[in-house]
């Protein structure tokens, strides 16, 4: 897992093509610096594609642990079948991709922009990075499973509120 992106060289290497790419910039754009601005929008996006899938993994998450919390205080909000279900669709599609061997659309997409691909699931690199801790993928894909069964019976137990007819 010594790929241009973890180690220190990689990291090294990335910031200093940044740095000239910021110079070269800096200094007007010209049929040559058109690579470097490409590399740099590339990369903006690339982070943003990451947040978005941060956004997605917490929602997935702190959504269920918030139903939960929200169930035993009588939050109304967490009743909301829009909700309930887009949660019960996100991590269903997790689990799905999971379980199919497939790499999610989001990595993939974010890596091409970095300029590589990575074997492990989202889940499973960031893990690694915030946790120092890395696991083989079947228990991450079992995880996925067994939250979205969590999931299935949270709708059970805590079930949307219906619209009065």
């Amino acid at each position: 897992m010594n790929g241009p992106r973890t180690s220190p060289r990689g990291l090294a290497a990335i910031s200093a093509a940044t740095s000239r790419c910021a110079s070269v910039i800096a200094s007007g754009v010209s049929r040559g610096n058109l690579d470097c601005i490409v590399r740099i929008i590339r990369l903006v996006v690339a982070d943003l594609l990451l947040g978005i899938h941060f956004a997605i993994a917490a929602f997935i998450v702190g959504g269920l642990v918030l139903v939960w919390a929200g169930a035993a205080l009588g939050w109304r909000w967490v009743r909301n079948a829009w909700l309930r279900y887009l949660h019960l669709a996100a991590i269903a599609f997790v689990a799905a991709e999971a379980l199919l061997g497939a790499a999610c659309p989001l990595t993939v997409w974010e890596d091409l922009l970095r300029g590589g691909l990575r074997p492990e699931s989202f889940i499973a690199r960031w893990a690694h990075r915030l946790l120092y801790y890395q696991a083989p993928e079947w228990i991450f894909t079992a995880g996925y499973v067994a939250w979205t069964l969590a999931t299935l019976i949270t709708l059970r137990l805590v079930p949307p509120r219906r619209k009065a007819a």
